[in-house]
């Protein structure tokens, strides 16, 4: 006569067989998730820090223009407006205001810039958002300056380290931590059939 089938065991397989489903998705997704670099957030969209750089400075002297966001001319917020979406596709606001409350920047420590990430200074007296660039490296900045156009300063420079008000990255660059395999052991008991 056969052995009746018990819902403790039927409970007890299927926990058994979705755990070894997690593990191996786990696994595979591990294994290759290895080959995703981790560190620079261009690297998602095809450049090195370096290739990055090489590209904005195409824009250098460009000449200043309000509302600008040619060739022609452009002011800072339509400079990073143009960097975002000729290199990345993404669309930004043009505005300095504006890009600086957007939701999809995610405020991030000055000490922890990378190329690409967007710096915000502010007049003054008010401490009114008004000014944008985009962070290259080693505390250097290329933005529109309305006495020189598009030009390369710096954040130790007196007149922008008062100014600075913070430093914000794009959802699309914030790179995930480096996965990391979980290990569950596993209790073997025997299963009746």
């Amino acid at each position: 006569m056969p052995r009746p089938i018990h819902l403790r065991n039927i409970f007890k397989t299927s926990i058994a067989i979705l755990l070894s489903s997690a593990l191996i998705t786990i696994s595979c997704a591990t294994a290759f998730a290895t080959e995703r670099q981790y560190g620079s957030p261009r690297t998602s969209f095809g450049f090195t820090d370096k290739q990055f750089e090489k590209k904005v400075k195409e824009y250098l002297d460009v000449p200043y223009k309000t509302g600008g966001t040619t060739k022609n001319g452009m002011d800072c917020s339509g400079f990073s407006k143009t960097v975002y979406s000729k290199l990345f596709g993404i669309n930004l606001p043009h505005s300095s205001v504006d890009q600086f409350r957007l939701s999809a920047l995610r405020k991030i420590d000055a000490n922890q810039l990378k190329p690409g990430d967007l710096i915000f200074f502010a007049n003054k007296k008010k401490r009114k958002v008004n000014h944008v660039g985009v962070y290259l490296s080693d505390k250097k900045f290329i933005h529109a300056s309305s006495s020189q156009g598009i030009t390369v300063s710096s954040l130790d420079n007196d007149y922008w380290r008062n100014r600075f008000v913070g430093s914000k990255r794009h959802v699309a660059f914030i790179v995930p931590k480096k996965p990391q395999v979980v290990r569950i052991k596993s209790e073997q008991k025997k299963m009746y059939h």
